[in-house]
């Protein structure tokens, strides 16, 4: 989703991914675990759960939560929740996507 100036207002849910925050013509990267976001009045307000820079991220920890993530979701373990391991392989996925970015600059 973009926001361009003048854009209607609008409110939404957001799901564990990486974000891009343009401000007077530089970009910068967040990940966020979640939470909302309001458009109004040309300012985009996100409450996340969680945020994190690229350059906060523990590469190796975040491989490593990955494949838990995985391993659950392909258990037939009626005692995993599926939600919440998805919810951990997304956000997993977006540290390493926005560690990525980081590195190719």
């Amino acid at each position: 989703m973009q926001f361009l100036a003048n854009h209607t207002p609008y409110v939404a849910a957001l799901l564990p991914d990486v974000i891009k925050i343009t401000q007077d013509g530089f970009n910068k990267y967040a990940v966020i675990a979640g939470g909302f976001i309001e458009f109004l009045d040309n300012k985009a307000i996100i409450m996340a759960d969680a945020a994190e820079w690229p350059e906060e991220i523990d590469r190796e920890r975040a491989e490593e939560e990955l494949d838990r993530a995985r391993k659950k979701l392909i258990a037939k373990d009626e005692n995993v929740d599926y939600l919440k391991a998805k919810l951990k392989l997304m956000k997993a996925t977006a540290r390493l996507k926005a560690s990525d970015i980081l590195n190719k600059k």
